[in-house]
């Protein structure tokens, strides 16, 4: 094989990984935590999830009774598309939406907030592919 041979080859397998690397990103579950300050790991205020396959939103609000309420919110980055919230109250009901019809491959944004009965308010935002 000539220099020039594998060089052509080279740019070819490069730009292939490029197109590639281009493409949507294959959508997934996601999951969202909202901590007090100082607090991390398994000892969250409130948590949103998105079930990929069966397309649904779901939210509860953590184990302490400080905490008041959790709402979990999905919208497009692009600011076009449905939007979609859930809220729980304390105490913990793990409530879910029904399968959304939600456009495939877009990029959203999940931000779960939580309301202590104080008033004082945490929310935490993560970006995801459906």
């Amino acid at each position: 094989m000539g220099k020039a041979t594998r060089i052509g080859s080279v740019a070819l397998a490069a730009a292939a990984l490029i197109s590639i690397a281009a493409g949507p990103a294959a959508a997934a579950d996601k999951v969202v935590h909202a901590y007090l300050p100082g607090h991390s790991g398994e000892d969250w205020a409130g948590q949103g999830s998105w079930d990929d396959s069966a397309n649904t939103l779901c939210v509860v609000v953590g184990d302490d009774d400080s905490h008041l309420k959790a709402v979990a919110r999905i919208a497009p980055v692009s600011g076009t598309g449905p939007v979609y919230w859930l809220a729980d109250r304390y105490p913990q009901t793990w409530r879910c939406t029904d399968n959304l019809r939600i456009p495939e491959n877009r990029l959203y944004r999940m931000t779960v907030k939580v309301t202590q009965q104080n008033g004082n308010t945490y929310a935490a935002s993560s970006r995801f592919y459906t």
